[in-house]
């Protein structure tokens, strides 16, 4: 499996891209947080790709 989400752009309901590009740093000592009720995260790769699998871990 490659990592397709790099040098891409993060972005979330927040529109706060520092904090959404946590979210994608392989870095299991940062998080993405959102503190509303709902929230949305996003990561342009900047070209088309076919994703055949993601993951997503949370601790809450």
């Amino acid at each position: 499996m490659v990592n397709v989400a790099t040098g891409g752009l993060a972005n979330d309901s927040a529109n706060n891209p520092t904090n959404a590009r946590s979210a994608f740093d392989q870095n299991s000592a940062t998080q993405w947080f959102y503190w509303g009720l709902t929230g949305w995260l996003q990561y342009d790769l900047g070209h088309t790709e076919i994703v055949q699998r993601y993951g997503i871990i949370t601790n809450s």
